[in-house]
Formats: C-alpha cells, sequence, structure tokens
C-alpha cells in the first residue's frame, strides 16, 4: 500500500473519530492542526481528499437515507467533482479566521 501524506492521515484520523463530519468543520479542524497561509492550502486539502475517495476510504454525501438515517454517499465521479471544486464551496473568514460554508446544500464526508 502506498504511504499517506500527513494530510492524508489527519483527515483519516479526525474522520475515524467522528465517523462523518462537514466538509467545513473537517478543513477547519484540518487548520487548527497544520501550519501555514490556509487560504493557500485548500488545494493540498482537496488534493489530500481526492486521493482518498479514489482509494475508496472517503465519499462526500448530502443526504440521509429516511429510514436509517444514513448518510447516502455520493459515486466516486460526483466526490472528487466536489472536493476538487471545495474553493466554490468554502470560503476563507479573514476576522473568524475559519473556513465558512457558502450556502446551499450541507456536504459531509464520510469514512
Amino acid at each position: 500500500m502506498d504511504e499517506f501524506s500527513k494530510h492524508e492521515r489527519l483527515i483519516l484520523a479526525v474522520l475515524e473519530e467522528a465517523g462523518e463530519e462537514h466538509l467545513s468543520a473537517l478543513v477547519n479542524t484540518l487548520e487548527k492542526r497544520l501550519l501555514g497561509n490556509p487560504p493557500n492550502r485548500m488545494q493540498a486539502v482537496s488534493t489530500a481528499l481526492t486521493h482518498l475517495i479514489t482509494r475508496g476510504l472517503v465519499r462526500v454525501a448530502r443526504f440521509r437515507d429516511k429510514i436509517h438515517r444514513r448518510l447516502v454517499p455520493l459515486s466516486l465521479p460526483d466526490s472528487i467533482s466536489i472536493v476538487a471544486n471545495l474553493g466554490s464551496f468554502l470560503e476563507w473568514s479573514h476576522t473568524d479566521h475559519i473556513w465558512r460554508w457558502k450556502g446551499g446544500e450541507l456536504l459531509r464526508t464520510s469514512f
């Protein structure tokens, strides 16, 4: 098995603990644990999530099924498309120093 990057390991650790997380909360958790200029790090997070999705370890979901309330994962191409465009869903708050969801449907990552 290939080695995981530090971003990939941290994402897996966060999702292992939580089981699922909103994308904005996941990105903010990574920001707290990693140093650097947050607005420029979005590409690294996007790349790490893409690698984890292509390995079948993480998926993005929008809805829960009505009976069991479990997340319904998006297809592999749809999950990759969303994380490849994280910047269109999140915006950096310079005053609060966190990533904020721009609106629309909430997206979750699941482990």
